[in-house]
């Protein structure tokens, strides 16, 4: 299936539908009108008739605007929309990582945390640690009190070789 064309906004003579709703530039609802006659009345105003609402309506939404202004608008909103993204997760390779290496791990912790992220922060065990998540879980509880980071004990994800806890932010 094209992508593309479910996507595309219809304008003017792409609409096929003989009667539409149609919502004047003001936003005022002008009624069910003839599509032939909602074009003629978008362009006596130098505007365009743009299908808002879904094609399959008995009355298509469409409303008289600028589509020239209307798609950088969408285009804008696209771009200035704020990222889903809310989690973090640092991984450290070993239970032998040395303390200004986990200093610095911290440091980016404390900074996704103050920037309101939940931070899942783990060790990876291989070879002989494979399995020593006491030690793993230790060296983290350590750490975290170490930076003053709040510990919930709920929320451990624990395996043969990886123990990671989930942060929330204070």
């Amino acid at each position: 299936m094209n992508h593309r064309k479910k996507d595309k906004i219809l304008v003017n003579d792409q609409i096929k539908s003989r009667e539409v709703r149609v919502i004047s530039e003001n936003g005022d609802n002008l009624g069910i009108i003839d599509r032939r006659d909602a074009i003629l009345m978008a362009e006596n105003s130098e505007l365009d008739l743009v299908l808002m609402g879904g094609v399959d309506d008995d009355y298509p939404v469409c409303k008289i605007i600028d589509y020239g202004k209307y798609k950088y608008n969408q285009k804008v909103k696209k771009k200035n929309k704020p990222k889903q993204n809310k989690r973090k997760e640092i991984f450290i390779k070993t239970v032998n990582i040395g303390d200004h290496d986990m200093k610095i791990k911290l440091r980016k912790v404390l900074g996704f945390l103050d920037r309101k992220m939940e931070v899942v922060i783990g060790i990876r065990l291989k070879g002989r640690y494979t399995g020593r998540t006491d030690l793993a879980k230790d060296k983290l509880i350590e750490s975290l009190r170490s930076e003053d980071i709040r510990i919930d004990n709920n929320n451990w994800r624990i395996s043969k070789n990886l123990v990671a806890i989930l942060l929330s932010p204070h």
